[in-house]
């Protein structure tokens, strides 16, 4: 039997794609995931733990009676008391892992590398016996939509298809740029673009009084400026960005993964998101100043901004675009990637069901 484990939301999208291919049962520790999941996922079969329950509660029981246990996140000890195999799949991109991250992943027996840039981590980091090329599983929900695809989704959007959509997803705070741009661009971007709105899954998640009435206050302004929505996670990311021919973000996975649909990038420079602070926290992690300038390349893929611009004159300098950073976006997602091919997620979901 084939357990999927997540305590949080956000693993879950790239966990599903597994589950759809080898069935088995997802297990979580938190109601607020758990209910997300029946919400978004109707049809998975998904089961609550708590790490306090006793050995013959029926969810300990299947953990311990699994063949496998697949997971996005470490959880070392929890998963430690159970006697399945275990592989760690990177639900992101991991860009900013070091040494620290390394060293909570001893107990795995094997560990999915998305592409060639995590293959070398984890091979320099002593695990090379370890290391299955699995390339990135949230990609095999990536696919091109067809006009009355796209017509579909701009209806499910309240969005015009005349428009062009600017997506901004921001990371997570305190590290993410929300706090500082999300009310600059609803008040600043011109109303002949949709605006999608997409904040980090985990504020859509825990919803805290603070928060909802922040959300309320947001989709008040959304309303009021049109052509605009407040996303959290109810559509699936592919889907949007399909119909996206912009994405404002501050770093993390978003970037590196919209490189998958070549779409125009604005890097939000915040004084919290900047290049400087960006090396600053890399430096401090022990990184080689190799691998820093081969980050930083990705800036290099999109359009700079900062809370202080002039919002309308990048969106128009993004979409103008040129030559130049095609190629480099294509460099940087071959480097992180490899390739948009499928093949090796599938023969990772072969290896996963001929371990059960």
């Amino acid at each position: 039997m084939i357990v999927y484990f997540s305590k949080m939301y956000q693993a879950i999208p790239a966990l599903q794609e597994l589950y759809k291919k080898t069935g088995g049962v997802m297990i979580t520790t938190r109601l607020s995931t758990l209910l997300k999941v029946k919400r978004n996922f109707p049809s998975t079969d998904i089961r609550l733990v708590k790490e306090y329950f006793p050995d013959w509660w029926p969810t300990k029981k299947l953990m311990r009676q699994a063949d496998v246990i697949v997971t996005g996140s470490p959880n070392k000890n929890f998963l430690s008391q159970f006697s399945a195999k275990k592989i760690m799949i990177f639900h992101g991109t991991y860009a900013y892992a070091g040494q620290e991250e390394l060293n909570t992943l001893k107990h795995f027996d094997y560990l999915f590398s998305i592409g060639p840039r995590m293959t070398n981590y984890l091979t320099q980091g002593g695990y090379k016996d370890k290391v299955i090329e699995s390339g990135y599983f949230p990609f095999l929900s990536f696919k091109s939509f067809d006009s009355k695809q796209k017509k579909e989704m701009y209806r499910s959007l309240n969005l015009s298809p005349s428009n062009k959509t600017i997506l901004y997803m921001p990371m997570d705070n305190p590290l993410g740029s929300w706090d500082v741009m999300v009310e600059k661009l609803l008040k600043e971007t011109p109303k002949e673009y949709n605006l999608i709105l997409r904040p980090h899954p985990s504020m859509a998640v825990k919803m805290n009084i603070g928060r909802q009435l922040e959300l309320r206050r947001i989709k008040s302004l959304c309303k009021n400026r049109g052509n605009t929505v407040l996303d959290l996670t109810d559509h699936p990311l592919s889907s949007i960005f399909n119909i996206t021919d912009l994405i404002i973000c501050d770093g993390a996975s978003s970037p590196e993964e919209s490189l998958f649909y070549k779409i125009p990038i604005m890097f939000v420079e915040s004084e919290i998101t900047s290049k400087n602070k960006v090396t600053e926290t890399l430096n401090k992690k022990g990184f080689e100043q190799v691998y820093i300038k081969k980050l930083l390349s990705i800036y290099d893929c999109g359009v700079c901004t900062s809370p202080n611009d002039k919002i309308e004159e990048k969106i128009k300098q993004a979409f103008d675009g040129d030559k130049q950073k095609l190629t480099k976006q294509e460099e940087y997602f071959e480097w992180v990637f490899k390739d948009r091919e499928k093949q090796r997620q599938k023969d990772a979901i072969s290896f996963i069901s001929n371990l059960n």
